[in-house]
């Protein structure tokens, strides 16, 4: 996500973060269950076990200082 912010900041876009409101958005059967894209379970396993939770536009960019 980190170069995708960078670009965004350093081309003066604003940046939001934004969930869904969900009691399932980590639940992998109901993700599954739900998805209209034909995408694996084992893809969607696998975007949970790599989603970064509690992302701050502050923590992306800081360690590049823009």
């Amino acid at each position: 996500m980190k170069p995708y912010a960078n670009l965004a900041v350093k081309s003066g876009y604003e940046v939001y973060f934004v969930e869904p409101d969900t009691k399932w958005k980590f639940n992998v059967k109901e993700c599954f269950r739900k998805n209209l894209h034909l995408v694996e379970k084992s893809t969607i396993q696998y975007m949970l076990d790599n989603y970064e939770k509690k992302v701050s536009l502050e923590h992306l960019i800081r360690p590049i200082k823009l």
